[in-house]
């Protein structure tokens, strides 16, 4: 379950810095 929480996490996190850049 944590597991789950951290990859969505870091799919948002990798979203933004896609639409930073």
């Amino acid at each position: 379950i944590a597991s789950e929480g951290a990859d969505s996490v870091a799919e948002a996190e990798g979203a933004i810095l896609e639409s930073l850049s």
